[in-house]
């Protein structure tokens, strides 16, 4: 069976995306300025890392908005049914056609935008015929003697590299250079900790919300909060999401007042329990006096600081307390 991935609505804005660390700002502020454009995007990023999020937010901050978003993975088509699912196909082009024909996924993007993922998958001949398409603006169906105009604007995504790719020969150097007119490289998690408890604080609550259980996620032990910090999530954003309903599950049979062994959930969640140390103190909204839960130790201001890498900031919220509350901590004890 064809496993793919078409939409025809963008459900993803700017406001959804989470992230107030720096390098996030950085790709949120240049996808925005991309936006208003018509010119073509290459979004670059491991897996998991928002890419059609982003694709989805730049469609509907453009003139395009409320007309059609269609999303392909280029991975997902079998070789033999892409280009007649891509281009379409005409009545009798082919043994089993469809009666009447079929308008493919590229005239499906009519005056919208048409989102290619993974481009980096898709095979060397369809590359040829993108490539004409994004030249001259039109289509052949299969079995079609007559070229169909079309009107969308293209966003392609890639977690692979696809200079290399083009130096193997795997991938066609005039299609990168029309598709790269506009480029978007989006971050990693472990290169923004700092955003993770507010991404994962809400995946968990709403996990918890359809279990049925009351169980404040903000109340998550302090230690587990920074060990979430500290792992260095491969997976990005869709691991996370796997480890949140873990979680969840996890904190079902307890009450919100509960003391909660971590170790047991070390066979749930054996990714978090690694070998880097976390530091003592949760990643919790800071109280509204700024005064630490805890009194600030060496020991614990040590630990924090080695869990955010030196980052004062990703420290001090370990810590509970404002950037400026560890600053004036570190130089009276200097």
């Amino acid at each position: 069976m064809l496993q793919r991935r078409q939409q025809h609505a963008a459900r993803h804005t700017f406001d959804q995306v989470i992230g107030t660390s720096v390098p996030m700002q950085q790709a949120i502020a240049s996808a925005r300025r991309f936006a208003p454009t018509d010119l073509n995007v290459l979004i670059t990023g491991e897996s998991g890392t928002g890419k059609e999020v982003f694709a989805q937010a730049m469609h509907n901050a453009s003139r395009r908005a409320g007309r059609p978003f269609v999303a392909v993975n280029c991975a997902s088509f079998p070789e033999s049914l892409l280009e007649s699912e891509l281009f379409g196909y005409e009545e009798g082009a082919f043994t089993g056609s469809r009666r009447g024909g079929k308008p493919g996924l590229l005239e499906a993007a009519h005056t919208g935008t048409l989102f290619l993922d993974e481009i980096g998958d898709m095979p060397l001949p369809l590359q040829t015929r993108l490539l004409r398409v994004l030249q001259e603006r039109e289509i052949m169906r299969l079995g079609a003697t007559a070229p169909v105009p079309i009107d969308f604007r293209v966003i392609a995504a890639t977690h692979q590299p696809l200079a290399e790719l083009i130096a193997e020969q795997r991938f066609r150097q005039d299609l990168y250079y029309r598709l790269n007119t506009l480029r978007l490289a989006l971050p990693p998690l472990r290169e923004r900790r700092e955003d993770i408890p507010a991404i994962i604080t809400p995946l968990i609550a709403n996990c918890l919300a359809r279990l049925g259980s009351r169980h404040p996620a903000q109340a998550l032990p302090g230690e587990l909060m920074a060990r979430i910090v500290a792992y260095d999530w491969p997976g990005n954003v869709r691991e996370l999401e796997n480890i949140a309903e873990r979680i969840a599950v996890f904190l079902l049979p307890h009450a919100s007042d509960e003391r909660i062994d971590l170790g047991s959930l070390q066979q749930d969640c054996p990714e978090l329990f690694g070998s880097r140390p976390p530091a003592p103190s949760a990643m919790q909204p800071t109280p509204s006096t700024d005064q630490p839960r805890e009194k600030l130790t060496q020991e614990r201001v040590d630990a924090a600081m080695q869990a955010a890498d030196g980052r004062a900031g990703l420290a001090a919220q370990m810590l509970g307390v404002s950037r400026s509350t560890l600053w004036r901590w570190m130089q009276a004890t200097r």
